[in-house]
């Protein structure tokens, strides 16, 4: 017996169909049991796949979708730019219902593991929207998600079925969609800053869409049971990405909420450390032209390291180190422990 994936589009919307396919008679037998959308999302269009040389069969989708009204108002296209392919699916069959999963490859995008097991009430906060989040052990209770106060997820055990919410760009609230779910084991998403896929019960449902976060980066979890929650901030190239001042304003905003300092939060998040640095001075002047730099440019250092000195001794510097744009005129007096303090403090400022 063979089985066939197949779809069509209506609105916009693929439709799988499953069943035999009757070769003497050339006609294709669906099971209407089998049919439903492809994907649950706002934003899912123009699948394509194939088949890959060790005979999986991988799936790319466009991410975006709509009427040109609601293309056209996304907060992207001040940017320059509109819509992405997906990210890689492999899709295969399962209780007689095609599933699509995550592509194994994308696994070498992972950093910084973190695990936890919780019941209640808990916030996880990883600095960044790039990420992937693996939700287990749910077995069918109530649980909600709240990423950012942009999308939402909430499945409740009494009326068997699961709530995505999206915030709206250009008008208040959230989109919502709301589909029957018998029971909730498990949920994988995967986040950058404008767009989600949520894979429910090992890619037995998917949701794919535009999500335009902001420097919210917290995500705030219920769970009526204990259940086990892995995070990885995913390791994303910027391949000479150019950001608008907006999206910089964003980008420190979530860096200066993420409690990193800048060099940890850039070398987690792929950007450029003198690019920040460069643009954060650029804004900040333009925004206040009385202030040339940030301030985070100064420093300020402990009386204990800096002892009074004498006229002799001040007049004294023949040595002079940059450090990360700051000038420093070292006396020849200078005690090991002093330079060894400041350069500590000058560290944990950049």
């Amino acid at each position: 017996m063979n089985f066939f994936p197949n779809y069509f589009e209506v609105a916009c919307k693929e439709i799988i169909f499953a069943g035999k396919m009757d070769y003497q008679k050339g006609r294709f037998l669906v099971n209407a049991k089998t049919e439903k959308p492809l994907d649950e999302g706002f934003d899912f269009y123009a699948p394509q796949s194939f088949v890959d040389e060790s005979g999986r069969r991988l799936l790319f989708g466009w991410l975006g979708s709509g009427e040109l009204t609601y293309q056209m108002n996304q907060p992207s296209v001040k940017g320059g730019w509109l819509h992405s392919l997906t990210i890689p699916r492999e899709l295969f069959v399962c209780g007689g219902k095609l599933h699509q999963r995550p592509a194994n490859e994308l696994k070498a995008l992972r950093k910084e593991e973190e695990a936890i097991e919780y019941r209640g009430k808990m916030a996880i906060n990883r600095g960044t929207t790039s990420l992937e989040m693996l939700t287990e052990n749910l077995r069918g209770q109530t649980v909600s998600f709240d990423f950012g106060a942009v999308l939402k997820i909430c499945y409740k055990k009494e009326h068997q079925c699961i709530k995505i919410q999206r915030k709206k760009w250009d008008s208040p609230g959230y989109d919502e969609k709301v589909v029957t779910l018998a029971s909730l084991d498990n949920i994988h998403v995967f986040l950058d800053r404008s767009t989600s896929e949520v894979f429910i019960n090992n890619g037995e449902m998917s949701f794919t869409s535009k999500t335009y976060f902001d420097a919210n980066t917290e995500i705030q979890i219920f769970s009526e049971g204990r259940i086990k929650i892995k995070t990885w901030i995913l390791e994303v190239f910027q391949m000479n990405a150019k950001f608008t001042d907006d999206e910089w304003l964003l980008i420190f905003q979530q860096r200066t909420q993420s409690g990193l300092s800048v060099r940890k939060w850039c070398d987690s998040n792929q950007i450029s450390y003198d690019k920040y640095k460069y643009w954060e001075k650029k804004l900040l002047r333009r925004s206040d032209p009385e202030r040339a730099v940030s301030p985070m440019d100064f420093v300020e250092l402990p009386q204990a390291l800096l002892p009074p000195l004498s006229l002799e001794q001040e007049q004294s510097y023949p040595f002079e180190l940059s450090f990360h744009g700051l000038h420093l005129k070292i006396a020849s007096h200078a005690q090991l422990s002093q330079l060894a303090g400041i350069f500590k403090i000058l560290q944990a400022s950049c």
